[in-house]
């Protein structure tokens, strides 16, 4: 087929009923983060209650969530290939929300840990199966646009969090202990754990309120079987590895920023939460509010002849948020630090949205949830699971004092950020002739551009 030769009119139109459809599964996005993020509010109380050690609960708070999410997320890709997904995000919403309530019943280490990994399994339905209805949905100069929509969920998921999680634990408190016949007694911690999971139950039926789009390219007429997902992957192996191994670096500056700024704004310049915590709270509500226009510039490069501007325009915002990074640590007072925070967050830790447009743009639509599956995998073993760990080294080994957390952040991130730099420049050589080779499939029909590189 030939570019210039594409009837615009047989792409999906990306009317009322397509952003519907974003705006719900945004919804269920934020969703995912009340529940996840609700136990870490209630650490102490858990701890007391259960009688928990630091390590039973670090384990809570981390493996039990962050393990079962990554390894359910292949088959749950496999899914949303393969079946309806809304059924399958149906699905994850309804499991997730009762693990939720289930941590309120929870009277051992054993229990929460379980329901906690329900937890997991049940959000790790999401992204794969909303990733492939958005790229089914909207035409490919207005994906990424709506992509950016959906990947605000984390940035505005974490301030709707708090602020719920703040609501439901002073209500709780207020109403004390509430007897419930065949469970008992239950504390205001339990009851918490009711009132951010129940509401999901009914949240879910919003799955049926948009249609299921059929699915573009090969997936149209039949799904792809594991061998031929595995050959795909195996073929471009160099590229997906070069991608993966990139965005898992993201992934370790991101778990270093967001878990050890609190510390050093503590250790450091002795701000309390009530200090720092506000101005933490904007810098991801500015990250989540310019997604949107992020996925707009991108739609617009690629409208404009650049087809890997998926990737190419944010290597371009890394090269200008890597030196902020590195001298953060040197400027002195907590409010510059702070700004030098805000624009890592802002610019360079939003790399979910670049991730799913990537996978969008490489893989064939009946791969899609499976290759976003084995994506999140990856980045969360190897990204999310490390970088605390790594800064945390850093500071008792390299630098020996607790109170230089900042420039261990400062270390970790600059190094990371500059070697996915390398990888994803690297890549870009060659994603261009797999943009290109989806884009000309014939049950694919784009719009004519322009293939001049800038």
């Amino acid at each position: 087929m030939q570019l210039g030769g594409t009837d615009t009119a047989t792409e999906p139109r990306a009317g009322f009923a397509a952003w519907w459809m974003v705006g719900v599964l945004l919804a269920f996005y934020i969703l995912s983060y009340c529940d996840r993020i609700i136990v870490v509010m209630m650490t102490e109380q858990l701890k007391a209650d259960l009688r928990l050690t630091d390590v039973q609960l670090s384990l809570i708070l981390g493996p039990a969530f962050a393990l079962c999410y990554a390894v359910a997320g292949f088959p749950l890709g496999w899914a949303a290939d393969r079946l309806s997904r809304r059924w399958v995000v149906w699905g994850g919403v309804s499991v997730w929300s009762l693990a939720t309530m289930a941590c309120g019943l929870a009277t051992s280490f054993g229990a929460l840990f379980a329901a906690r990994a329900l937890v997991g399994v049940g959000e790790a339905s999401l992204s794969p199966a909303a990733y492939s209805l958005i790229a089914d949905r909207f035409p490919r100069r207005r994906m990424t646009t709506a992509l950016s929509v959906f990947t605000m969920g984390p940035k505005a998921g974490a301030a709707v969090a708090y602020a719920v999680g703040a609501a439901a634990i002073t209500i709780a408190g207020t109403i004390g202990a509430v007897e419930v016949p065949g469970v008992g007694a239950l504390k205001p911690w339990q009851i918490v754990f009711a009132m951010v999971g129940g509401p999901g139950l009914l949240l879910a039926l919003l799955c049926f309120t948009f249609r299921e789009p059929g699915r573009r390219g090969a997936a149209a007429k039949s799904s792809a079987s594991l061998g031929e997902f595995l050959i795909f992957a195996g073929r471009h192996r160099l590229v997906l590895g070069l991608l993966m191994v990139g965005f898992s670096l993201m992934a370790v500056t991101s778990g270093a920023v967001m878990n050890w700024v609190p510390a050093y704004m503590t250790r450091h310049f002795g701000w309390t939460a009530a200090q720092y915590g506000p101005v933490l709270s904007i810098s991801s509500a500015l990250a989540a509010i310019t997604l949107p226009l992020k996925g707009v510039i991108v739609d617009w490069l690629y409208a404009r002849g650049v087809p890997d501007a998926h990737l190419r325009f944010y290597t371009w915002t890394m090269a200008f948020v890597i030196p902020v990074a590195a001298v953060s640590a040197l400027l002195g007072g907590p409010i510059a630090y702070l700004l030098c925070i805000a624009a890592v967050e802002v610019v360079g830790l939003t790399y979910v949205l670049y991730m799913s447009a990537m996978i969008q743009m490489l893989v064939p639509g009946d791969m899609r949830g499976r290759m976003t599956g084995l994506f999140l995998f990856v980045i969360t073993i190897l990204g999310m699971g490390t970088g605390p760990t790594i800064t945390a080294s850093v500071t008792d080994y390299v630098f020996g004092d607790p109170g230089m957390v900042g420039y261990s952040i400062a270390l970790v991130s600059t190094v990371a950020m500059s070697l996915a730099l390398i990888l994803f420049r690297i890549s870009l050589r060659l994603i261009r002739p797999l943009i290109v080779a989806q884009r000309e499939t014939p049950s694919v029909p784009e719009p004519a551009v322009a293939t001049t590189r800038t």
